[in-house]
């Protein structure tokens, strides 16, 4: 058995990064199921998904064609080749269920649901992160996604899309701080200590969203003074959740 995983390389220390394909990349790790990474720059992803025959992303560019994106999974042992996260781990599940379940209680509604209501917290955090992202990239995928970009935000330079220091960057700090408090205020409908989970002591995909979020943030925002005090957010929450999970967050 053997998984190939497209992922995007950085500049950065360890090349997992990318928020979307580690949620890929912890599902695998967690399972236990042996894969090896193919990095591509950007301009690569599109005619190397073509040629896989995978399927392209809902977004789409200014001249309405489609946009291509990772992660991507082929398993080499079934021959078939899955995109989107959320996807993959339903595959992942559903073609090795002896390995430790990513949807361990069967149900696969709430984590859809917690996916969309974390997915909608984290978004305005946005602005603090892309144009940093940016410089994280080799020259040609920072090019060609500073395009993409523009194209996608309608004509929205990254550059404009990011608060410069003072009160708006200040505010989107506040913002960030006070959407993360959202999130931790629903995990502690679990009860006292139970969690960092989403089903409290047990990890699922539901977790891999937060996690692949918080680890891009700290590779690209460890440095900054706001992020100086991060093992207090929210009463250390989220550094435990990160702790939990760091045998998830890397491999090949």
């Amino acid at each position: 058995m053997s998984i190939v995983l497209y992922d995007i390389p950085s500049k950065l220390p360890g090349s997992a990064w990318s928020p979307n394909t580690l949620k890929t990349r912890i599902g695998l790790l967690y399972k236990g199921l042996p894969f090896k990474t193919v990095w591509l720059e950007y301009p690569e992803i599109e005619p190397t998904m073509k040629k896989l025959g995978a399927e392209p992303s809902t977004r789409k560019k200014h001249d309405g064609s489609p946009v291509y994106t990772v992660p991507v999974i082929h398993d080499t042992t079934t021959g078939k080749v899955v995109t989107d996260s959320f996807k993959i781990a339903e595959y992942l599940d559903d073609t090795y269920p002896d390995k430790p379940l990513l949807f361990p209680l069967g149900a696969r509604a709430p984590v859809h649901m917690y996916h969309e209501f974390v997915g909608s917290l984290l978004e305005p955090t946005f602005p603090l992160l892309i144009l940093p992202m940016c410089s994280k990239l080799s020259p040609v995928s920072d090019e060609y996604y500073h395009q993409l970009w523009k194209y996608l935000m309608g004509g929205v330079s990254v550059e404009e899309f990011y608060p410069p220091p003072g009160p708006k960057r200040e505010a989107a700090w506040a913002a960030m701080k006070g959407n993360f408090s959202k999130i931790a205020a629903l995990l502690e409908k679990n009860g006292a200590g139970k969690g960092p989970f989403f089903y409290g002591d047990t990890f699922s995909h539901a977790d891999t969203l937060v996690v692949a979020f918080l680890h891009w943030m700290r590779a690209i925002l460890g440095q900054e003074p706001e992020w100086a005090d991060f093992d207090k957010w929210d009463g250390g929450l989220w550094a435990k959740l990160l702790e939990q999970t760091k045998g998830y967050q890397k491999g090949e």
